[in-house]
């Protein structure tokens, strides 16, 4: 090969070197979204789980099969008759409520004490509390519903932990839609008109 060829191959392989090292950044967030927003699908699908073994399984012990909307923590605190928390729900999970409700004693249900709160993979969660209403129990508190509930997984700071908010319902669907055409934490309400009139995409 003669000198100019190799100048041409030397050329060649910093310019793609640069590039390289221009797109490394934007290459490890994308990884990193990607990462972040699995774990948050995954976690709003283990959500919906513990909501149904919460009904199944009367979780705050007021004699009436419904769901728990109170917030999501509680799905991990909710206490049994021994004072212990039921535990539907993994803890570490649990601890990315945004909402938590504060613990109490007394008239069931009865909440145990907080969890540390940590987000999960970047991304913080929350009941949507449309579903907060007070069930046919001996309570007052709009923490159960008989018919449905949902919840919404949102980044810590969209675009730098996550790019999409996630919301899942009763029927376990879980949906998506770009942080910057929802509201910064998600919707309050689950969409009237449904998610996907509303410009929601089912997740994959």
């Amino acid at each position: 090969m003669n000198k100019q060829g190799r100048w041409g191959m030397a050329i060649a392989a910093v310019i793609a070197g640069a590039w390289l090292l221009w797109k490394l950044p934007s290459i490890g967030r994308g990884a990193l979204f990607a990462a972040n927003e699995a774990a948050a699908i995954d976690a709003l699908r283990r959500v919906h789980t513990a909501e149904l073994d919460f009904r199944r399984n009367d979780g705050d012990g007021n004699g009436v099969p419904d769901f728990w909307t109170g917030d999501l923590s509680g799905l991990y605190r909710v206490a049994q008759p021994n004072g212990e928390a039921s535990a539907f729900l993994d803890p570490v999970i649990a601890s990315a409520d945004r909402a938590p409700l504060p613990p109490g004693s007394g008239t069931r249900p009865r909440l145990t004490a907080d969890l540390p709160p940590k987000a999960w993979n970047g991304y913080w969660m929350r009941a949507l509390k449309g579903f907060a209403s007070d069930g046919p129990d001996e309570d007052s508190n709009a923490w159960e519903n008989l018919r449905g509930f949902a919840f919404v997984a949102f980044p810590v700071k969209a675009g730098e932990s996550g790019k999409r908010v996630f919301l899942v319902g009763v029927d376990g669907t879980v949906w998506a839609k770009d942080a910057a055409e929802a509201a910064p934490e998600g919707p309050a309400e689950w969409p009237a008109r449904g998610p996907e009139a509303d410009g929601w995409k089912k997740a994959e």
